[in-house]
């Protein structure tokens, strides 16, 4: 593994269009609101147009890295699927793909050391953000491109099984919470007590 400076890795590239323009007011508008903390996802989406969007937002790429630079302790980062708008509170990294696996980079920010350098490095600001120098400079080791592809792999099947344990706990709880109507009505019949 080698310790790098993710400047040597990754660029900020992506120019600030009009939202209001024909050719971008259908691409998802993406922000921090948009992102689930500590997940790697998006919470909901919605178009530039959706969102009235009137100043200048970036233009981002498929595989780029969607980096929310506003209280970098909530973790917010995800990798962009399609083309779309971000706000100038996120940095869109191009990667380097033949070195640098997106997904892998997408986790790493975040990840514990990442973060708590993060958090470190934009606090001497009121409003706790990162910028781009900072960023940029971050010095991290990489490992070998297919070992980035596995750990990236690792990782979404963990969140995987934290969805799917999720889900079975919220369906227990509505089965626990649904438990006292359904005895009573066992024991008084479908119209309740009389």
């Amino acid at each position: 593994m080698s310790d790098l400076r993710l400047a040597e890795l990754a660029s900020i590239v992506a120019p600030l269009v009009d939202p209001r323009q024909p050719e971008y007011r259908d691409l998802p508008l993406v922000n921090g609101e948009t992102i689930e903390s500590g997940a790697g996802r998006l919470r909901f989406g919605r178009s530039a147009s959706d969102e009235s969007a009137i100043s200048p937002k970036y233009l981002f790429r498929p595989g780029d890295v969607l980096y929310s630079k506003l209280r970098p302790y909530l973790r917010k980062a995800i990798v962009a699927k399609v083309a779309g708008l971000c706000s100038a509170d996120m940095y869109p990294l191009h990667v380097d793909r033949p070195r640098l696996d997106p997904e892998w980079l997408m986790w790493h920010l975040l990840g514990p050391a990442f973060t708590q350098d993060a958090v470190q490095e934009s606090g001497r600001a009121r409003m706790p953000k990162l910028n781009r120098a900072q960023l940029l400079s971050y010095r991290f080791s990489l490992p070998p491109l297919d070992r980035q592809r596995r750990i990236a792999a690792r990782r979404r099947e963990q969140l995987g099984e934290i969805d799917r344990a999720k889900a079975a706990l919220e369906a227990r709880c509505a089965a626990v919470e649904a438990l006292p109507g359904a005895l009573l009505q066992g024991v008084f019949g479908e119209g309740g007590p009389a």
